[in-house]
């Protein structure tokens, strides 16, 4: 019998008559495959990023070239129309967020922002949390028309506030602060009156949790002469135990520049005085939409915006 001949047939794959080639080259190119599949993934996670990153600096540039995109007292502006109603046989507080307008322009492309309204209960007795409604995009006049129930007793509405925020949503960073109202609960008497319904200012945020009352008066001479008076604090908080406070305030009219502030004062009480006096020039027919912002530190912590007065009061 003649020798068995080691050249494949006509038409034969070599790669048929070995088993073991074509498992390893099976499994090779699999890892070949595999491989490039995850040098894909990184190529399109590494373009991501550098998409986001390119995001950050460019709305950071937006946030340093247009001063209408940064935040300060004169950035908060619009109004938000809310109902209440309580529910006295299921002991439910229902809030009605309707509808915000003339809301802050965050995106300076559109002219418009993404809002949508944060709500919560301070103290919040039974662990609600926060509530929020849903996102309405491109708008300064958004339309909601969501109902929050609270879960809370009859006796528990004489000490509880509702804080009201409005934000801008932002998809790559914090989103911004549009204004917030707070609402006293104690001042809505649902006997006479089963729903009621109302539009609020929004204003800068508030802590809660800092107390205290500042004294101040206005006198204004015309022309344009806005004199301040501080006298003094009562309440503050925020004051260590056995730690000496160092208390200042800081006053200014918004859109005039002149920023002036009080001696600093070592206070034990929380009771800090003053008594100083500071003048402002400012045209008349300017008063109608001018205000007044004091800000109290202590320990050159500020301790929040205590007050804000609207000086169309010397219009009337």
């Amino acid at each position: 019998m003649g020798a068995t001949s080691s050249q494949p047939l006509p038409g034969q794959n070599p790669l048929q008559q070995n088993p073991e080639k074509i498992e390893a080259l099976a499994k090779a190119l699999d890892v070949k495959a595999e491989r490039q599949k995850q040098l894909a993934i990184q190529e399109t996670w590494d373009r991501l990023e550098q998409d986001k990153r390119s995001l950050q600096v460019l709305k950071s540039l937006f946030k340093k070239l247009d001063p209408t995109v940064v935040r300060s007292p004169t950035d908060i502006n619009g109004e938000i129309e809310l109902a209440f109603k309580y529910d006295f046989k299921r002991q439910l507080l229902l809030v009605k967020v309707i509808k915000c307008r003339d809301l802050h322009a965050k995106d300076i492309r559109t002219k418009a922002s993404d809002p949508y309204v944060r709500l919560q209960l301070y103290p919040d007795l039974h662990s609600h949390g926060a509530k929020v409604t849903k996102i309405i995009v491109e708008t300064r006049e958004p339309v909601y028309n969501e109902i929050f129930a609270f879960k809370m007793r009859e006796k528990e509405l004489t000490d509880t506030n509702l804080v009201v925020q409005v934000f801008d949503y932002d998809a790559v960073t914090k989103d911004d602060f549009l204004g917030e109202v707070v609402i006293e609960l104690s001042q809505f008497d649902f006997v006479k009156e089963p729903v009621l319904a109302a539009w609020y200012t929004l204003h800068m945020e508030t802590d809660l949790s800092i107390t205290g009352e500042l004294e101040v008066s206005l006198k204004f001479l015309p022309p344009q002469s806005l004199f301040l008076t501080i006298h003094s604090a009562s309440g503050l908080s925020r004051r260590r135990d056995g730690h000496v406070a160092q208390a200042f305030v800081k006053v200014s009219v918004p859109g005039l520049g002149a920023v002036f502030k009080t001696q600093v004062v070592s206070e034990e009480t929380g009771n800090p005085e003053w008594q100083e006096t500071f003048e402002f020039e400012l045209p008349q027919e300017e008063l109608g939409f001018r205000y007044v912002t004091l800000l109290v530190f202590q320990d050159c912590i500020r301790l929040c915006v205590l007050f804000m007065l609207s000086l169309a009061v010397f219009m009337l």
